[in-house]
């Protein structure tokens, strides 16, 4: 069974919504279009290229190495981590619901999920 890492944005700015929502969202702005439209990873790099020429095809990769997973890789059942960057917690969740796409809510992509808290300690290099 995976388990995934999922991040509530860049600084942690969308963690309350995911955390009052019981959901873990996709906060892609580059892509409005459904992660389910794309039939390979190399669809969407290719997606990426031709919306922005200037994008580097290594870069390409990357992004698209990050958003294919959340429609055609996560499953029901598998387990999210979602560490917090607003507090010292880790939340670990379940996916529960399939992957959604929601064109006029952003974030557009989402999973249901039931997530539990847990405390971290900080750790003390020595």
């Amino acid at each position: 069974m995976a388990m995934w890492v999922c991040r509530a944005g860049r600084q942690g700015e969308f963690e309350n919504k995911f955390l009052e929502e019981n959901r873990i969202y996709c906060t892609w702005t580059q892509l409005p279009v459904s992660l389910s439209s794309f039939s390979s990873k190399q669809n969407v790099q290719q997606y990426f290229v031709d919306q922005d020429p200037d994008i580097k095809i290594k870069t390409a990769i990357n992004w698209a190495s990050q958003v294919w997973p959340f429609a055609h890789q996560m499953k029901q059942g598998e387990y999210v981590i979602l560490p917090s960057k607003i507090k010292s917690t880790i939340y670990v969740g379940r996916i529960t619901g399939e992957y959604e796409f929601y064109p006029d809510n952003p974030p557009l992509y989402r999973h249901a999920v039931f997530l539990i808290r847990i405390s971290c300690i900080p750790l003390v290099l020595l």
